[in-house]
């Protein structure tokens, strides 16, 4: 068995190395500027693809399938395009309270990179829908001359998901080419109540998480219109970065219906103002700071999680930059700290402050209306590592006395939109 350290040092390499391959490329392109936008284009691109989708959470971890789906970019210019696909997975995943059935996925964003004269690299950053066909329901049955109420499969619903990855095309003539994608989709289960037909204020509950999943895609794409070759300048910006932003993170929560069988799974959207400084080292790397306080309160929770939330986050940000706009990858260490946290269960209750250990990643994308002036817009992925804690109860039932919360690991999407001072 591993420990704690061992898991968590294992999570880290992979995360980590999910991102070396992205900053090694703009590492190289950063080298390579003479012909690193030799290649033509045009503006509007269709294509047909093969899908192929693995769903990795605990609603099922072996869950995998396979579609077919179509795709269309429009290149805003030869680093920056608009890029939306549909897909849909015939496969018929097992029916539960979250998922189940065939599957329909839509996602639409951003898509930035370098172009070559024959191989094109990019990441991209889309949120979207997903759609299953069979879910379970509530309904009423005839039962011994009444009615009484029973969960069946066969509805519909809907999540929201986001998709971090990145794109290979190979030309194959001058109007057609050959593309790859490969890509992190998280999908927010959200939370779900099935009413008791008969019982007003009964419910069943189905807890949301933050599901992840690989997609991996392979088709063909057309080129329409004129075939442009005009290039793009990168160009520099200045060393110091300030700014205000606000957020959005959909992450698990404690849940005080669950009381007091200590499950702390439900999902919640916590929002937060926070501020941001930025130190450019060139026009392809910097370093970012961020530091978020969430004014919605969590309230009472269980030995993880409680309370309002203080983050903050640091690391690298790489990428491209024009005179109008910045499209870059991030990866930031940090933390999640949480003020009513309850690891104390006699009254009158008291609550503490405790901090975890996060990490996240994501996209980010800079719009520039003047020279000094600038609008950020993040989409990631946070992970927080929240460790074993000891409980202090009483002797009595439910707990027996003291006891020990195991830890845990728990995602998140995070989305972050806000202002800034380049100088």
């Amino acid at each position: 068995m591993r420990t704690s350290y061992e898991r968590l040092t294992l999570l880290l390499r992979t995360e980590i190395f999910k991102l070396a391959g992205a900053f090694l490329l703009m590492y190289v392109a950063s080298i390579f500027q003479k012909p690193l936008f030799a290649q033509d284009y045009s503006r509007i691109e269709v294509g047909a693809q093969g899908t192929a989708l693995r769903l990795m959470d605990r609603v099922d971890g072996t869950d995998q399938k396979g579609g077919f789906g179509l795709r269309a970019t429009y290149n805003l210019s030869r680093i920056l395009a608009l890029d939306a696909e549909g897909d849909f997975l015939p496969g018929v995943s097992r029916e539960g309270e979250q998922r189940g059935g065939r599957e329909f996925t839509v996602l639409a964003g951003a898509k930035a990179g370098w172009r070559w004269r024959r191989v094109a690299l990019f990441v991209k950053a889309r949120p979207g829908l997903t759609n299953f066909s069979n879910i379970v329901r509530v309904e009423f049955t005839p039962c011994g001359g009444r009615e009484c109420f029973d969960v069946f499969p066969g509805g519909h619903i809907n999540h929201f998901a986001l998709d971090l990855g990145g794109t290979l095309e190979i030309n194959t003539t001058r109007r057609t080419f050959l593309r790859f994608d490969f890509g992190e989709m998280l999908v927010r289960y959200r939370d779900r109540e099935y009413p008791v037909p008969g019982d007003p204020g009964a419910y069943l509950f189905a807890p949301g998480i933050i599901g992840k999943s690989l997609l991996v895609t392979a088709g063909i794409s057309y080129r329409f219109g004129s075939i442009e070759d005009r290039p793009v300048p990168i160009t520099g910006t200045r060393k110091w970065e300030v700014g205000a932003q606000y957020g959005v993170l959909s992450m698990g929560r404690a849940d005080l219906s669950n009381y007091p069988s200590f499950v702390p799974i439900a999902i919640g959207d916590d929002k937060s103002f926070g501020g941001r400084l930025t130190y450019n080292f060139n026009r392809w790397l910097s370093m970012d700071g961020i530091i978020n306080r969430f004014y919605t309160d969590r309230a009472v929770g269980d030995a993880q999680r409680g309370g309002k939330i203080l983050q903050g986050a640091f690391g690298p940000k790489a990428g491209l930059r024009t005179s109008r706009y910045g499209v870059f990858v991030k990866a930031d260490l940090g933390f999640l700290s949480y003020g009513g946290v309850r690891d104390n269960y006699f009254p009158p209750f008291p609550t503490t402050r405790l901090t975890h250990f996060a990490f996240s990643y994501g996209a980010v994308l800079e719009y520039y209306p003047s020279r000094r002036t600038m609008l950020r817009f993040d989409l990631g992925h946070t992970i927080g590592f929240y460790g074993a804690q000891t409980v202090v109860a009483p002797q009595s039932p439910p707990f027996n006395g003291d006891f020990r919360d195991p830890g845990f690991r728990d995602s998140g999407m995070e989305f972050m939109t806000g202002v800034g001072w380049r100088f």
